[in-house]
């Protein structure tokens, strides 16, 4: 199951929706999520690469998404 399921996400979810929009300023803000140009892609993107690319751009999210702002 993933975290979106496990979340309560679909492909509708206001919540993504932000994401999406948000995506071309968090890849400005952080180079390392500039390996896609959707926000879409990422799900099908990160079972594609190695772990240490995937935990790269799952920790640049991550400290995006940190309270202190990463």
């Amino acid at each position: 199951m993933s975290v979106g399921d496990q979340l309560g996400l679909d492909d509708n979810s206001e919540l993504l929706d932000q994401a999406r929009q948000k995506w071309p300023a968090w890849v400005a803000a952080d180079p390392r999520l500039g390996v896609i140009e959707e926000f879409d892609d990422l799900r099908a993107w990160l079972p594609s690469v190695d772990s240490a690319a995937s935990d790269e751009v799952l920790l640049a999210l991550a400290m995006l998404a940190a309270p202190d702002g990463g």
